[in-house]
C-alpha cells in the first residue's frame, strides 16, 4: 500500500471549504483535494462535489484523461449549480507512474529522490473555476522514481515559504508528523490559519 496521510484544516471550526479524498484500487491510489472558493455560496459543497464524483469511479477502471474527467465534472457542477471550487486529481500506480490534472490554485509538487522539486501544476488554468461551466483543466503525467509528493489547497502554498515546505517534507515523519508541519508552518503567530488547509502528502519507493 502506498504510505501517505492526509489532513485537512479549518480557518474558522466548522465552516471550513476545503475538502480531500483518497480511494485505493488494485494497483493504484487516487488523490483528490479541493478548495471551495471563499467567499462564495456552495464553496464547501462544490469542494465535496468534487471529492465525491472522485469517490464514484472506486468501483471502475480508472480514467486515464483526468484533465477530460474534471472537465465532465465542471459541466456536471454547474448544471446543478452546487457552487464553485479550485481541485487538483492525481491517480498513482504502484510503478510509480502518475496521471492528474488540475484546475485554479490547488498545487502539487514532487520533492526528493536525487532530484530538484518540480511542480506538476504550474502550467494550470487559474479560472474559470469548477462549476462555472467553461473550466479548463490542465492535464499531467510522469513517471517517478522515489521522493515524495505533495497536494494541497493555496491555504498553505500562500502562507508558508517553499524551502519550508520542501523541509517538513522530506526530513519530517512519520508522514503524519509532516502533515502537522506543514499545518502549523501555515500558521500565524496567534496560532490560528488564514486560510482552510488541505493537505496530502505520499511517498513514492
Amino acid at each position: 500500500m502506498l504510505p501517505h496521510s492526509t489532513r485537512t484544516e479549518e480557518a474558522r471550526p466548522g465552516l471550513g471549504d476545503d475538502r480531500v479524498a483518497e480511494i485505493r484500487m488494485p494497483g493504484r491510489t487516487l488523490f483528490a483535494v479541493a478548495d471551495g472558493a471563499g467567499g462564495a455560496a456552495g464553496g464547501a459543497s462544490a469542494a465535496e462535489a468534487i471529492c465525491d464524483a472522485a469517490r464514484a469511479y472506486e468501483d471502475w477502471r480508472m480514467p486515464s484523461d483526468w484533465a477530460g474527467w474534471l472537465a465532465h465534472v465542471d459541466r456536471e457542477m454547474s448544471r446543478s449549480r452546487v457552487g464553485h471550487a479550485s481541485a487538483v486529481v492525481i491517480e498513482i500506480a504502484d510503478d510509480g507512474r502518475i496521471v492528474g490534472a488540475s484546475v485554479g490554485d490547488c498545487e502539487a509538487w514532487m520533492f526528493g529522490g536525487g532530484a530538484a522539486s518540480r511542480s506538476f501544476t504550474a502550467g494550470q488554468s487559474r479560472k474559470p473555476l469548477l462549476g462555472e461551466g467553461t473550466a479548463q483543466p490542465v492535464g499531467f503525467q510522469a513517471r517517478l522514481g522515489r521522493g515524495t509528493l505533495l497536494m494541497a489547497t493555496d491555504g498553505l502554498w500562500k502562507y508558508m515559504d517553499r524551502a519550508r515546505i520542501a523541509e517538513a517534507v522530506l526530513l519530517v515523519r512519520p508522514l503524519e508528523a509532516a502533515c502537522a508541519a506543514l499545518v502549523d508552518g501555515a500558521r500565524l503567530r496567534n496560532g490560528t490559519l488564514q486560510d482552510d488547509v488541505a493537505i496530502v502528502v505520499a511517498e513514492l519507493a
